[in-house]
């Protein structure tokens, strides 16, 4: 499907879940129709009386009509004077107001917004903000781009806007460093994200075919799969050996990466023979903890002649 763009202000909240970020809002189009629709998506609290871009597709409900299904989206920074006193002055930026909002506009110039989004070092030099006012100021500014960042990154990717927010939501703010530094992390750390998905990423990231955190995340994802397709907790050392070198993975490479798994513990070595993903690990400990402190109860004589 095609993907549309709507320049549009954000001008009510229907519907948010706390607990996965479904979202429901009401926009109004910025172009001569001004007209209103409908977007949803799973999204960050987005700001009444914001303007923003939002890419995505046309959806029809059968009940409330033309609705545009979020995939991603971009504040729409201010920029000339009004509209930046504005965006000063709403609710985003508690007790600041139209009157310092315009008295930060002549203090700094209309382009303050930006001065804060792309200076790592500006500070505030003026005497009518308190110390909280200034703080408040950088940390929504910034942390809006930050999470912008963030969406647009794994857009890139195939990543959905739900998958991103999850992303966002275990690793916080240090989202892009751990990536970055790490993108096979995410297949442990996030549901719905596989190897295959994290593999793309790292490849466009640098990540050669044979480093070895890309090996070890193999070794990981196979001990599952084979554990899956296979209906057992553990999978033997020959069976996860002949698995990864499917992947053109050396003998000694296996052998080395999977000590490291092992030291980490990832894949977890229960006998010579016997390796188990650390997920199934656990599961069989918890389980086999509870049945050693279930409490045995003596039958009775009229119990045991029940047939």
């Amino acid at each position: 499907m095609e993907i549309v763009t709507l320049d549009a202000l954000l001008i009510k909240e229907i519907y948010r879940s706390t607990s996965n970020d479904f979202s429901v809002y009401v926009i109004k189009l910025d172009d001569l129709t001004q007209k209103e629709m409908v977007i949803t998506g799973y999204l960050p609290k987005l700001i009444i009386d914001q303007m923003y871009t939002f890419y995505g597709i046309y959806s029809e409900h059968p009940r409330y009509g033309l609705q545009l299904q979020v995939q991603s989206y971009e504040t729409r920074i201010p920029t000339n004077r009004e509209a930046v006193i504005k965006f000063l002055s709403s609710s985003q930026f508690p007790g600041i107001g139209k009157i310092k909002a315009t008295r930060i506009v002549d203090h700094y110039s209309q382009d303050i917004v930006n001065i804060i989004k792309d200076d790592s070092k500006f500070e505030f030099d003026d005497d009518f903000l308190s110390n909280k006012e200034k703080l408040v100021l950088i940390d929504v500014i910034r942390s809006q781009i930050d999470l912008e960042q963030v969406i647009n990154f794994f857009t890139r990717y195939n990543i959905t806007l739900r998958q991103t927010m999850k992303i966002q939501s275990v690793y916080g703010s240090k989202a892009m460093e751990i990536v970055l530094e790490n993108p096979y992390r995410m297949i442990d750390d996030i549901d719905g994200i596989g190897f295959k998905t994290v593999d793309k990423i790292a490849a466009s990231l640098g990540f050669e075919r044979d480093h070895p955190k890309r090996l070890q995340a193999i070794i990981v994802y196979e001990s599952l799969q084979r554990c899956m397709a296979t209906g057992s907790t553990y999978v033997t050392y020959e069976e996860l050996k002949s698995s990864c070198l499917k992947y053109g993975m050396s003998d000694f490479q296996f052998d080395e990466n999977l000590i490291e798994c092992n030291k980490n513990a990832q894949v977890i070595q229960d006998s010579d023979e016997d390796y188990y993903h650390h997920s199934q690990y656990t599961s069989e400990q918890i389980c086999a903890s509870y049945f050693y402190n279930m409490p045995v109860k003596e039958m009775d004589e009229s119990e045991k002649n029940i047939e």
